[in-house]
């Protein structure tokens, strides 16, 4: 019996993984190519995750940082602490990408919503989403 509820669990995840791949790979492309374009163009990625998700942030920082998959030279990336918005505006140039999860308390998004990122002395981002 519980062998039988973990292969469902296996099953229900690749296929909720095929359900999306359609969905979210043109999104996942154009972030890639963002992260790309920063790193190539001579800037960084600073990285910032709150809550239950903060440690997800330099553990991603060290993947780029580090070897990923096989040796190469690292790329330019950090980590923010909990003073996010103070490292941005002393560390952020124009070309950097701010890459961060969502935090606590955030629901679900949904076709129309607006998401928006400011930062005192920087300005702010928004962002449609498109479902």
């Amino acid at each position: 019996m519980l062998e039988q509820r973990i292969q469902q669990q296996f099953f229900e995840s690749a296929d909720l993984k095929y359900q999306s791949a359609e969905t979210l790979a043109r999104p996942v492309a154009e972030a890639a190519q963002a992260l790309l374009g920063a790193i190539t163009g001579g800037g960084k990625v600073l990285v910032f995750a709150a809550g239950a998700a903060s440690s997800l942030a330099p553990h991603f920082a060290q993947l780029l940082v580090g070897r990923y998959e096989r040796e190469r030279p690292p790329l330019a990336a950090l980590a923010l602490g909990a003073q996010a918005a103070q490292q941005v505006r002393a560390l952020g140039l124009p070309g950097d990408v701010l890459l961060t999860g969502t935090p606590e308390g955030v629901g679900r998004l949904g076709d129309g919503d607006v998401v928006e990122v400011e930062i005192d002395g920087i300005g702010t981002l928004a962002n449609p989403v498109v479902a």
